[in-house]
């Protein structure tokens, strides 16, 4: 008789077992082991995808898909300007490209940079000397953004010819050569941006050092 309740108190026990607690029992006998790699300290978990030019174009191409469809129609001269029009790449500075060529360049491409924008290398190393016609120190714009008359007088001296080489300048100043923000503003008051005036205020002295030499 007290066999037969203690079985019957057991399965009685047994059918009130909750159904959660049963399932959590199988899944951690099922459990699959843990992956090392996973785990967050691990080279595999910390490589990241190449960002090449194939990379940004499928940015630009989820991002920008009109001016990836242009790129792919040749609009673009190259895959970096398609990318810059597109917002995924900005323009560099000229002031950065200047420094990272300096950077590499040799004593000798040095001092032949330093005599093409009218200056020369002084007797102690390190040491620039101006040349003795040194450039205007009038800003290349006005305060809104548009070029002085003076600026507009000193680039119409170097290309007096017509039509007006907008694509050329723009070209040697390191933007796109069909970009015609320069052309619009040298014939009325038009703005220009900053970084182009930055572009300008380096390459115009430069050009005209360069001309008198």
């Amino acid at each position: 008789m007290a066999t037969s309740a203690l079985l019957s108190f057991g399965a009685v026990k047994e059918s009130h077992t909750s159904p959660s607690r049963a399932v959590s029992r199988v899944s951690r006998r099922h459990r699959p082991p843990i992956d090392a790699t996973a785990h967050r300290g691990h080279p595999s978990a910390m490589a990241r995808p190449k960002r090449d030019h194939a990379y940004y174009l499928r940015q630009l191409k989820v991002r920008e898909p009109d001016v990836f469809a242009r790129f792919e129609a040749g609009e673009f001269a190259s895959a970096a300007a398609a990318l810059i029009v597109g917002g995924i790449r900005s323009v560099p500075k000229p002031i950065n490209v200047l420094e990272r060529a300096w950077k590499n360049a040799s004593a000798t491409d040095r001092d032949a940079f330093l005599s093409s924008i009218g200056a020369a290398v002084g007797l102690k190393a390190g040491t620039i000397v101006l040349a003795e016609e040194p450039t205007t120190s009038e800003p290349i714009a006005n305060p809104d953004r548009t070029l002085t008359a003076l600026t507009v007088a000193r680039i119409n001296k170097l290309y007096p010819d017509k039509p007006f080489p907008c694509g050329v300048i723009m070209g040697a100043i390191g933007f796109t050569k069909r970009d015609a923000s320069l052309g619009r503003a040298m014939t009325r008051p038009s703005r220009i941006r900053p970084e182009m005036i930055d572009a300008l205020t380096l390459w115009l002295p430069a050009e005209e050092a360069r001309r008198r030499s």
